[in-house]
Parts: C-alpha cells; structure tokens; sequence
C-alpha cells in the first residue's frame, strides 16, 4: 500500500513542468513567514499560476538583473527558515563574518613583507621588546624600508595596595636598506599606577617626542563602580601639540588644563 503511495506521488512530482519548480519553492516558504498564509499565499499561488502567461515575463524582467548568488542565497535562507529559524539566524551571523573577512581582505595592502620579532621575560621585573621590519614592493618609494623597535620594563613595588611603575621607549626609521634608517623617531613612555582601596585609583602619565623635544604628561584620578565611573584629569602639553598616530588624542589635550568624565557602563 505505502509502496503505491509513493509512486503516485513520484509520478504527479514528474508531471509538474520545469519551469514551475522555483514558484512551487517559493510559495512554500512564503507559507512560513507570512502573515495569514494560509489565505494569502494560497491566493497569490491560485492567481499566479492562472495568469501565469501574463505574470512570468514581468517576474523575469524584474529578477533579470539579480545576480545568481542573491537567487541562491535566497533559495537557502528560505529553504533554512522553513527548517528552523535558529539554522537561519545561524547562517545569518555565518554570512556576515564571511562578509567582513572578503571585505578585510581586498582592504589589506599585500604589496609588501612584513617580518616580526617579540619577546617578553618576568624575571625579578617584566622585560619584553618587539621589533617589526616592513618591506614595501614598490619601486616608486625612495624609501621602502620601515622598522620599528621598542623596548619596555615594568615592576610592581609592595607599597600599599601596589605600585605598579613602566616605562617603554619606540623608535621607528625609513630608509632605502633595510636596518639603515636614514631617518627616524624616538619616542619614550612612563607610567605610575597605584590603586587605593577599592574603588579609587591614581596614576600619572609622561609621554616624550624626542624629534621636537616635546614632553605630554597626565595625572588621573579614578573611582569605578558597578556601572559607574568618575575620572578627573590634569594635564600638562606643549601648547602648539602635533597629532601623533602613537599617541591618539594628543592634539586634543594641547596646553594646560582640567578635564572631568562621568562614564555610564551598560
């Protein structure tokens, strides 16, 4: 009996036209997402294929210009959306990452080779250096070599809650030989944090340009809860300060001044 069953079914499945399988798709997976489907798609199915003569040639006009991956794509998202919708959000999300990664990749510059060296040691105090090699392949650049190197020491000292002490200092050259910057920059960092009880915590902040003999230096006071944070800022800048791109913000806070945030975390 099953066995009849299913070559009746077989044979009317055979019997549909080919032209008619991407419509019969599509109402299926309209019956699924909408509202009151079971009069309006079993409508917009009586009157499509009755008028299917008229109705076809401006449906093909309309999708002529879609490319083939919308179509495909949308065949799958409805296809998932009639199966679950928790597989539709998944590839949803799948899709987008995907995305961004295509984006990610014509985005980055390929044209050149990057070689890169980092180390970091806890003995007695934290040490660590990173030092970057970038060869640009391009024959127009006088200068297609840049290096960067810095080298960085912290310590913690058992005072209170903890005096934590750093200091790193950059350097960062071009030139036309690799390791033989004809010109370069140095930069140098030092910072003091020290955390008292809970929730307040002080820490100053001195940064030098030592192209233009420029010193930028910052005292913090914090007191963080839950969901709030209060932060007061002095603040001590040459007061003709240049945007640095290792030291965002610095033409910000150029001069002397007092800077006050309240900061919400939700």
């Amino acid at each position: 009996m099953l066995s009849k069953l299913v070559k009746k079914y077989v044979s009317l499945l055979k019997n549909i036209p080919e032209r008619h399988y991407w419509p019969i798709f599509v109402f299926l997976s309209l019956y699924f997402i909408v509202p009151v489907s079971e009069i309006t798609v079993t409508v917009a199915a009586i009157l499509y294929f009755k008028f299917e003569k008229r109705i076809a040639p401006v449906i093909q006009k309309l999708t002529k210009r879609v490319p083939n991956f919308f179509k495909y794509g949308g065949s799958i998202l409805f296809f998932l959306v009639m199966i679950d919708d928790t597989l539709f959000y998944g590839l949803l999300i799948a899709l987008a990452f995907w995305a961004f990664g295509i984006w990610v990749w014509k985005k980055v510059d390929t044209s050149m080779d990057r070689y890169a060296l980092d180390a970091k040691w806890d003995i007695l105090v934290g040490f660590w250096f990173e030092a970057v090699l970038v060869h640009q392949l391009h024959d127009a650049l006088a200068r297609p070599y840049r290096q960067f190197g810095s080298l960085g020491i912290d310590y913690t000292f058992g005072i209170g809650q903890g005096l934590t002490v750093l200091a790193e200092h950059l350097v960062l050259g071009t030139g036309e030989q690799p390791l033989e910057p004809a010109d370069s920059s140095d930069y140098s960092a030092f910072s003091l944090r020290y955390r008292w009880g809970v929730v307040d915590e002080f820490s100053l902040i001195l940064f030098s340009d030592w192209d233009p003999r420029q010193l930028y230096s910052f005292l913090e006071w914090r007191r963080t809860y839950d969901r709030w944070s209060l932060h007061l800022m002095v603040f001590a800048n040459p007061q003709e300060s240049q945007p640095s791109p290792f030291f965002p913000g610095s033409d910000l806070l150029a001069g002397t001044g007092l800077r006050a945030l309240v900061v919400f975390n939700h």
